[in-house]
C-alpha cells in the first residue's frame, strides 16, 4: 500500500502568488500577512484598506507634536 500525499487546496496561499506589499512580517521564512488579504485577492478591497491609513496618522502625530511645541514653549533640559 502507497501513500501519496495530498493535493494543496485549490485557495491555499501556497498555490497562488501573493505580493510581498500583503505581507506585515516574516519570520524564519514564515510570511505573516496582513488581516484581510484574501479580500484583496478577492478584489473586494485595496491594499490601502487593509494596510491603514499610515500617510493620516503620520500627519495627524505631526500636526500634535506642532500643536504641543508651540503651545507649552517646550525648553531643553
Amino acid at each position: 500500500m502507497s501513500i501519496t500525499p495530498r493535493a494543496s487546496p485549490r485557495n491555499s496561499p501556497t498555490s497562488r502568488k501573493i505580493p510581498t506589499s500583503l505581507i506585515y512580517e516574516e519570520i524564519d521564512g514564515v510570511p505573516y500577512y496582513y488581516q484581510g488579504y484574501r479580500t484583496v485577492l478577492a478584489r473586494q478591497k485595496t491594499k490601502e484598506d487593509i494596510i491603514g491609513a499610515s500617510a493620516l496618522q503620520s500627519a495627524v502625530v505631526s500636526l500634535l507634536i506642532h500643536i504641543c511645541i508651540n503651545t507649552c514653549h517646550l525648553t531643553t533640559i
